[in-house]
This record gives C-alpha cells, sequence and structure tokens, in this order.
C-alpha cells in the first residue's frame, strides 16, 4: 500500500515532480525528456501509470481520468516550468476560477504542490476554491464536504472554505470544524 500508519502517501512515493528530484540537472533533463502531453494534460511515467503533471483547462470541472495511455493514473505531481522553477499540477487552471476536483480511484498519490503547498511557503490555486470529491473506491483518499482527507481520516490534506462550487463561488464566513478522527 502507498500509506504508512504515520505519514499521508504523498509523502511516501517520489515520481517526477518532487522537490528532492528537481535539485538535479540530469533529473530535470530526465524529466523534460519524458514529459509529453496527452489531451489536457502534460504526464510523465510513474511506476507501473501515469503521473499528471500539470492540468490544461480552464474549465469548471475537472475529472482526473482513471486512466491515460493505457495506464493508471497513479499520482497527481507538479511540472517544471520555462524558468526550471516547478509549479503544482493545477497552477494553469486560472487564478481565481472556482471549481470541482474530482480524483479517481486509481490516484494513490499527491504530491504536495499539487494542493497547495510549495517548498517556499506559497500556494498554488487548488488552495482557493476546488470543492474536491474522490471515488469511494479509492484505497488512499476520501473527500468530505468538498475536503481532502487520507481515507482513514487520519490526516487532513486540504479544506475547501466554499459553500458550493462553479465560477461564481465565493469564500463562506462559516467555521469549518476539522473532524474528531484527524
Amino acid at each position: 500500500t502507498a500509506q504508512t500508519e504515520d505519514k499521508p502517501s504523498y509523502k511516501d512515493v517520489k515520481c517526477y515532480g518532487e522537490d528532492e528530484l528537481f535539485t538535479s540537472k540530469n533529473t530535470k533533463k530526465e524529466y523534460k525528456n519524458n514529459v509529453r502531453k496527452c489531451g489536457d494534460y502534460l504526464i510523465t511515467d510513474y511506476e507501473d501509470g501515469i503521473c499528471i503533471n500539470k492540468v490544461n483547462t480552464s474549465n469548471s470541472e475537472i475529472v482526473i481520468p482513471e486512466k491515460l495511455e493505457g495506464k493508471p493514473v497513479r499520482k497527481i505531481g507538479y511540472y517544471l516550468d520555462k524558468s526550471n522553477t516547478p509549479k503544482g499540477a493545477f497552477d494553469y487552471v486560472t487564478e481565481g476560477l472556482s471549481y470541482k476536483l474530482t480524483i479517481p480511484k486509481t490516484v494513490i498519490n499527491i504530491s504536495e504542490e499539487a494542493i497547495g503547498y510549495y517548498p517556499n511557503g506559497s500556494a498554488s490555486p487548488i488552495s482557493g476554491l476546488a470543492y474536491v470529491t474522490v471515488d469511494e473506491n479509492n484505497p488512499v483518499f476520501k473527500s468530505v464536504k468538498g475536503s481532502l482527507y487520507t481515507k482513514d481520516m487520519k490526516w487532513l490534506l486540504y479544506v475547501y472554505f466554499g459553500s458550493t462550487y462553479g465560477r461564481d463561488t465565493k469564500v463562506t464566513d462559516e467555521v469549518f470544524v476539522v473532524p474528531s478522527e484527524v
């Protein structure tokens, strides 16, 4: 399994897009030689499947596919921009656009950078207004009222603060209560 007892899975497995890997010139070169476009996504190979490194859409509903190129989508990571700076998979999604993100059962790893944390402490657009849903058969992740958790509810990975999703969604003044299992 991709998850350990005391750590969420996004810390356990490495792929293209992990900060440690982008520190060497060889890894950046290997990434650039492997990254390719597949529909609305930039992807790289990842273990027995695919890593989505970048989402290229302005759609208000982003449904991560279960398969690309006939392989399961296993990870949502990040990519190198033209200046060799790591960017979260959702950085291309229009800033300020609220959207619904659907994660399939095949995704077992989501990098910190993809869900809103960068090594320098800044946040990516998913930390804005994305309502997250996860396939109920996903073995690692779960969603509750638009927020993202590990399946066992021990780790809160992303908090959704809106009341609905769509282009007109506004952040509410409501209080988010962390479930007691977290």
